[in-house]
C-alpha cells in the first residue's frame, strides 16, 4: 500500500495538467479568469436551487460550453448554456420577489415617508411664494417711500414759497402804512402848518426815516427838513414840498401795486399748498399702507419657514425610523442590483460573444457594405453633376440661339 503523502502527490500532479489546460482554453477564447469565476459563483449560489450533483455536473461543463464562443457552439453546449441562463434568471427572479416582499412589509413606511416630504415640498412652495410676496411688497414699499420723499420737498418748496411770499407781503403792507401813516401825519401837518414851534424835530424824525426808502434826488434831500419846518415858505420851499408829497404818494401807489401782485401769488401758494398737503398725505397714507402689508409678509413668511423647518424635523426624526425598518429590503434591493450589473452582465456578454473569426468575417461584411453606399453616393455625385453641366450647356446653347435670332 502507497504511503499517504504519495497519494496525494499524485493527486496533485493529475489536477496540474487539468488546471492548465483549463486555462489554456479560456486563454484561447478570450474568457478571463475572474470571468469565469464569475459564472461558476452563479452555479454555487445559494439561491440557485441546484442539487449537489446537478451544480457540479454544470460547474465541470461550463468552459467546455459557455466559455465557447455562440458561433462555434454545438447543440450539447447551447443546452448547457440554456440550463446556466435558466439557474441565473431563476436566482433574479428569487432575488426581485424578495425585493417586493420586504417592499409590501414596509409600504405604510414608504407611504409616511412619501407624505413627510409632500409635506416638506408644499411647505418649501409656500415659502417660496411668501418670500416672493415679501419682495414684491418691499420693492412697492420703496417706491412708496421714494414717492412720499418726493411729495415732502414738494411740500416742503410750496410752504417756503408760500411763506416768503407771505413775509414779502406783510412787509409791503408795513412799509404802505409806515408810508401813508407818515404821509398824514407827520408830513400833512408840516404841510398845513398845523404844528406849534419846539415840535418840528419830533414831526421830522417820521419823515427822516422815510428818506432812505425813497428814491429822492439829494438836492431835495438836503432842503426837504428846511423848506418843511418852516411856518412861512417861498415859492423854492413850495416846490420842494410839493416834490416831496408826490414822491410819497408815488411810493403808496408802488406798493399798492406791489401789495396786489403778492397778494395775488399768495393765493396761488394757499392752493399750490393745499394740492402739495394732499399730495403728501396721500403719498403717507400709501406708504403706510404698504409698509403694513410688507410687515404682515415677512410675517407670513417667518412662519411659514418655521413650518419648513418643523416638516423638515419629523422627516428627520422619521428617518431612524424608517432606515431601520427597511434595512433589510435595502440589503436585498442592494445584493439584486450587485448581482444583476455584474453577474446577470457577465453572463449575457458570454451568452453573445463571438469568435475572433466571426466578429471579423462581420465587421468585414459591414465594411463592405458601407463602401457600397460611399461608391454610391459618389456614382450620384458624378451623375448630377455630368446632369448639371449638360443643364448649363443647353442654357448656354438656347442663349446664344436667342442671340443668333435677334441678329437676323
Amino acid at each position: 500500500m502507497a504511503p499517504k503523502g504519495a497519494k496525494r502527490a499524485a493527486a496533485a500532479s493529475k489536477e496540474e495538467p487539468e488546471a492548465k489546460r483549463l486555462a489554456a482554453h479560456l486563454k484561447q477564447h478570450g474568457v478571463t479568469k475572474s470571468a469565469h469565476e464569475a459564472i461558476r459563483e452563479i452555479m454555487r449560489h445559494p439561491l440557485a436551487g441546484l442539487p449537489a450533483d446537478a451544480r457540479d455536473m454544470l460547474l465541470a461543463m461550463l468552459p467546455w460550453s459557455l466559455c465557447i464562443p455562440s458561433d462555434q457552439r454545438i447543440d450539447a453546449h447551447n443546452k448547457v448554456v440554456k440550463m446556466v441562463k435558466e439557474v441565473a434568471a431563476g436566482i433574479q427572479k428569487t432575488m426581485q420577489e424578495a425585493v417586493q416582499a420586504e417592499g409590501l412589509s414596509v409600504g405604510s413606511l414608504d407611504e409616511k415617508k412619501a407624505e413627510l416630504q409632500g409635506g416638506i415640498q408644499s411647505a418649501e412652495a409656500a415659502l417660496a411664494a411668501a418670500k416672493a410676496t415679501a419682495e414684491e411688497r418691499k420693492r412697492e414699499l420703496a417706491e412708496a417711500s421714494a414717492a412720499l420723499l418726493q411729495q415732502k420737498r414738494a411740500l416742503g418748496e410750496a410752504e417756503c414759497k408760500a411763506k416768503k411770499d407771505t413775509d414779502d407781503l406783510e412787509k409791503a403792507q408795513a412799509q404802505r402804512q409806515e408810508v401813508e401813516g407818515t404821509m398824514m401825519g407827520s408830513f400833512q401837518k408840516f404841510k398845513s402848518g398845523e404844528w406849534q414851534l419846539g415840535e418840528e424835530d419830533s414831526l421830522y424824525q417820521p419823515v427822516h426815516a422815510l428818506i432812505a426808502k425813497l428814491s429822492l434826488d439829494e438836492s431835495l434831500v438836503t432842503s426837504l427838513p428846511v423848506s418843511l419846518k418852516k411856518k412861512e415858505r417861498g415859492a423854492f420851499d413850495q416846490v420842494v414840498v410839493a416834490n416831496f408829497e408826490e414822491s410819497l404818494s408815488n411810493k403808496v401807489g408802488e406798493l399798492d401795486a406791489t401789495i396786489s401782485n403778492i397778494e395775488s401769488a399768495v393765493a396761488v401758494n394757499a392752493s399750490d399748498v393745499e394740492e402739495a398737503k394732499a399730495a403728501f398725505d396721500g403719498a403717507q397714507a400709501k406708504q403706510k399702507e404698504i409698509a403694513s402689508e410688507f410687515g404682515a409678509a415677512q410675517e407670513d413668511s417667518t412662519k411659514v419657514a418655521a413650518k419648513v423647518k418643523e416638516a423638515e424635523g419629523m422627516l428627520a426624526a422619521f428617518e431612524p425610523e424608517y432606515e431601520k425598518a427597511t434595512a433589510v429590503r435595502k440589503a436585498k434591493a442592494d445584493e439584486l442590483e450587485a448581482f444583476e450589473s455584474y453577474h446577470m452582465c457577465l453572463l449575457k456578454t458570454m451568452v453573445e460573444k463571438l469568435s475572433k473569426k466571426k466578429e471579423a468575417e462581420l465587421a468585414q461584411a459591414a465594411a463592405a457594405v458601407e463602401q457600397q453606399k460611399m461608391e454610391a453616393a459618389q456614382s450620384a455625385m458624378v451623375t448630377e453633376s455630368k446632369e448639371e453641366a449638360s443643364a448649363a450647356q443647353a442654357s448656354v446653347d438656347a442663349t446664344q440661339l436667342t442671340a443668333a435670332e435677334a441678329g437676323a
